[in-house]
């Protein structure tokens, strides 16, 4: 670790760190000088305030790169210290002449830093950039072209970009007088028209997702929309005739600049990290446009290309700019690599953006930002829906979370009278139906809604109807808790944050594989006379039931029902028999090769007129139709184990 051999010293090593780290990162073609370097002269010259905040963000930087744990909760008393003063000072600074006015922008900008590196606050790093946004509106847009708020201007548009795509809402910063006046005595660079088209991408989808109440001014046609964004396509073409010559194809004989991790058919190099970040901006403006042309004009016979080679240059660059690790480039993709992770057609590409954002959150300074990516991925909070252009092109975007799965609605629950009990089990509540004496027993890992009847049903038919004795036996993996019937679908903000919430710790694979294993050992030594053991998962717990069974002989047999994230690379590792049960709203051909994959026996058994989860909670049975394949999904079930336990 660095040893600070003074107080002023100390000040001059931190910021000297940060500037190098950030800096770097801000080089452009014309030679901008980039506002860090105003940092210095701030923290000797200005408040007390200015300086706690550049040297609580630079202290982090250092905590991150050294991994000093004590940096690391000194630089959280700063960032503490900075909230509070600034807190206390924003609403007395009205005047554009207050010479306040330029150190608290650089201080907005430097905590937005501090947020983006380590998420301390909900919602923080867009909070710090908003507020670096109306300072500037105070400025005023023609005092931004001058020296030294252009600079400022520059620094607090990017981040108004990274937050406004972020979060879907439309920037300040997006309105004409900006997008003009303070480039009016320099000329725009490719970098500047290509942000212009990203600030204005928020503005078409609030306008498409707009009700008829809302205001005129937030309602376009959408002919109009239209309009614009193949004028957007027009100029983008125009710009990449400029910039194209600083992406090069890289063959795969040749060692690649970009990590190994990058795992694609297409890859490119770039010959500076300007150059690799204004093409990953340009990338992801034409990824956003076409996406949005093709949901308002879904019967268009759309190419699929462009989405593929958007999201391959997208993650090239992405490589390219993690090998030169330089700070503010690691700003710029967070968004670009959320938007492969959601809407790229190739799972691969969807699984190295997320691998790529995971590693970042784990090990680069932009953990914030990751992580606040990564939930928004896995909580499906999209910026923009689906385009159909690519839904279902490439079948194993299945390994996803199910889309059938997320929206089917569950039916209200009825009422049935189990045959069997409840007992404590490894301190679970535990539901066990059949002969306690057997030597046989089934191991049932539900769905995200737990024990529904349409469960306890179907157990007491496997239990009631072998032609063995056999135990079914059902703990609450949940502990007590489900997801809600009301968050599916999840049509509100806050049902969305519950269902992913749920999704990421009562449901986690991590949390509840390890547990299926322990309990399956335990349920051994409680029932001694059971000899074999079989396993049983409907939709969420299907997924489960697939990594329970990888590699060693826990399991004799498993089985799957309305099975979700099927990853046929998975079925190598699988060695024992297995049925599958596919409803119509599961891609057969993806589950087809997820069992030829297997290393053992299997069965696949077709529902075509089933919905996903009609064997659980999804399962109206009501509907005689319904009863019926419910009753002979059982009957196969049944077979299937009275066969191979």
């Amino acid at each position: 670790m660095i040893q600070l051999q003074s107080s002023a010293m100390q000040d001059t090593q931190l910021v000297s760190n940060m500037m190098y780290f950030y800096s770097n990162s801000a080089r452009s073609s014309n030679g901008r000088q980039s506002w860090i370097l105003l940092l210095p002269d701030l923290i000797t010259q200005s408040r007390q305030q200015t300086r706690v905040a550049v040297l609580a963000t630079s202290m982090l930087l250092l905590a991150i790169q050294s991994r000093e744990e004590r940096i690391f909760v000194e630089s959280l008393g700063y960032y503490c210290q900075a909230l509070i003063s600034i807190r206390r000072q924003l609403p007395l600074v009205t005047d554009p002449q207050n010479p306040d006015f330029l150190p608290l922008t650089c201080v907005a900008i430097v905590l937005s830093f501090f947020e983006a590196l380590c998420g301390t606050l909900f919602n923080g790093y867009y909070q710090h950039v908003q507020g670096a946004v109306v300072l500037l509106q105070i400025q005023g847009p023609r005092n931004c072209a001058l020296v030294p708020y252009h600079s400022l201007f520059y620094a607090v548009r990017n981040h108004a970009i990274c937050a406004s795509l972020m979060t879907g809402k439309i920037s300040p910063l997006a309105g004409e007088p900006w997008l003009t006046i303070p480039f009016s005595l320099s000329k725009k660079s490719s970098s500047d028209l290509v942000n212009d088209i990203l600030l204005a991408m928020p503005r078409y989808l609030s306008a498409l997702n707009a009700d008829e109440t809302a205001s005129e001014t937030s309602r376009m046609s959408r002919e109009d929309i239209v309009q614009d964004l193949m004028n957007h396509l027009q100029n983008l073409a125009g710009i990449w005739s400029q910039i194209s010559q600083h992406e090069h194809p890289i063959a795969e004989s040749t060692q690649p600049t970009i990590p190994q991790s990058v795992e694609l058919t297409q890859r490119y190099t770039y010959d500076n990290p300007y150059h690799a970040k204004v093409i990953a901006n340009y990338r992801t403006a034409h990824l956003l446009a076409f996406s949005l042309l093709s949901i308002i004009l879904p019967c268009h016979d759309w190419d699929v290309a462009p989405f593929l080679d958007d999201s391959a240059s997208i993650l090239s660059a992405a490589g390219y700019l993690e090998e030169c690790d330089i700070g503010c480039a690691y700003f710029q993709m967070v968004f670009p690599l959320r938007l492969v992770a959601q809407h790229s057609p190739c799972a691969t590409r969807r699984r190295v953006a997320i691998d790529m954002l995971k590693r970042w959150c784990g090990e680069k300074p932009v953990r914030g930002l990751a992580n606040s990516a990564l939930e928004a991925i896995y909580r499906g909070q999209c910026v923009i829906p689906q385009s159909p252009v690519y839904r279902n092109v490439y079948p194993d975007m299945s390994t996803e979370h199910s889309k059938a799965c997320c929206e089917r609605p569950v039916p209200k629950p009825f009422s049935y009278t189990a045959k069997g009990q409840w007992i404590k089990l490894d301190g679970m509540d535990t539901y066990i139906t059949g002969d306690t004496k057997a030597q046989r027993a089934v191991l049932w890992v539900y769905d995200i809604f737990g024990f529904s009847s349409q469960i306890l049903r179907g157990a007491d038919i496997l239990a009631h109807s072998s032609k063995e004795p056999i135990l079914v036996i059902i703990p609450d993996w949940f502990r007590g808790s489900t997801a809600e019937l009301s968050w599916v679908p999840p049509v509100t903000e806050e049902q969305q944050q519950k269902l992913g919430t749920f999704i990421q710790t009562k449901a986690s694979a991590a949390i509840v594989v390890p547990h299926v294993r322990t309990f399956a050992k335990c349920v051994k030594a409680v029932y001694p006379r059971i000899q074999r053991l079989g396993i049983f998962g409907f939709c969420w717990g299907g997924k489960l039931v697939s990594l329970a069974c990888q590699g060693d002989a826990l399991f004799d047999v498993a089985a799957q029902t309305s099975p979700a994230r099927v990853d046929p690379e998975e079925a190598k590792h699988v060695t024992v028999p297995m049925a599958l049960l596919v409803s119509g709203d599961e891609d057969a051909g993806l589950v087809a090769r997820y069992a030829e994959n297997i290393r053992a026996e299997t069965h696949v058994e077709m529902f075509p007129s089933q919905i996903h989860g009609w064997m659980s909670a999804r399962g109206d049975l009501n509907r005689l139709v319904v009863w019926n394949e419910y009753q002979r999904g059982y009957q196969v079930i049944v077979q299937f184990f009275d066969k191979y336990l």
